[in-house]
């Protein structure tokens, strides 16, 4: 919506309202907002072959990884490097969109300010190297461990981090719940703004690409098998479509209530009308055939399914 619109509209309602003032990104078609929306208005693909591990023995040899990524450009290199890259692309992100919306974290109301993650895997990865480091090691000792494997092996670290790293006293909360993550963590983002909780929020969902969550995806055949030609892999509209890609990045958000945002003279991309939550308990991974789901979720948000009826 255009900012312009939102500044004619009454700020006298009974629910806060909330707007994104800014945006970051990390992900396999860009770094940063230009790229990734030139290549997405281009039709250009980030699929190609796996380059992480080894796929040569496997159904699905293509994936859309994340590459060039450096975490010095936006965090103290050293101080990250045991992280994993679901943290790094996290941060990096979120330390984009606080840019783009040209706020002051350390201006702001300590205890008004929050960080709301998504993510499936987040922790996974140092869970798998915590066990591999413990059995590599003669002696099985725990000093084969690394200290830091007790901070990066829970899935609330992403969120926690990004807290530490941008000054963040508010909530600091990670949502895992599967595909709709990043989703979810938006929405109730949007909820601590407009339940007086929070004034800014920032907001969105990371994901790193491993060997073990590919080799799961092809055990239930989920992924597209079309390996000779990547860039059509992924065609999701397509009547041919043989499954999905296997990506990785992060994309955040910077959410503000809107009297907050228009004080400071933010610029406004968009408002957030509603968000719904559902779970269809039909099946792990398909949707009920009736789409119950979606028509629960919009009951949630009014304003929304007004709109889209």
């Amino acid at each position: 919506m255009a900012r312009h619109a939102i500044n004619q509209m009454s700020l006298d309602c009974t629910h806060r309202r909330v707007v994104v003032t800014g945006m970051g990104v990390i992900s396999p078609s860009g770094h940063d907002l230009a790229h990734l929306w030139e290549n997405v208005r281009g039709g250009i693909s980030a699929a190609a072959p796996i380059g992480r591990f080894d796929a040569s023995k496997l159904p699905v040899k293509v994936g859309a990884e994340v590459k060039g990524f450096d975490i010095a450009r936006y965090a103290n290199a050293k101080k990250f490097k045991h992280y994993e890259l679901t943290v790094q692309y996290g941060v990096a992100a979120a330390s984009l969109a606080v840019k783009d919306s040209g706020i002051e974290i350390a201006k702001l109301k300590p205890d008004r300010t929050s960080v709301v993650e998504g993510t499936t895997i987040s922790g996974a990865v140092c869970v798998i190297n915590l066990r591999d480091s413990y059995h590599a090691s003669d002696t099985h000792s725990y000093r084969a461990l690394h200290p830091y494997d007790v901070v990066g092996g829970y899935c609330g670290e992403g969120s926690s981090t990004i807290s530490l790293h941008l000054g963040i006293h508010g909530n600091a909360i990670t949502y895992c719940s599967g595909c709709a993550s990043g989703n979810d963590a938006i929405g109730y983002a949007a909820h601590l703004i407009r339940s007086d909780d929070s004034d800014v929020a920032v907001a969105g969902g990371s994901e790193e690409m491993i060997e073990l969550m590919h080799m799961s995806f092809c055990r239930v055949r989920a992924m597209s098998e079309l390996g000779g030609d990547p860039a059509r892999a992924m065609r999701p509209f397509d009547k041919s479509r043989d499954g999905f890609v296997l990506g990785e990045g992060a994309a955040f958000l910077v959410l503000e209530e809107l009297s907050h945002a228009l004080g400071r003279g933010a610029r406004i991309y968009a408002e957030i009308a509603g968000h719904g939550r559902s779970s269809e308990a039909y099946h792990p991974t398909d949707p009920h055939p009736e789409g119950f789901g979606y028509r629960w979720g919009l009951h949630q948000c009014p304003r929304l399914g007004d709109a889209l009826e």
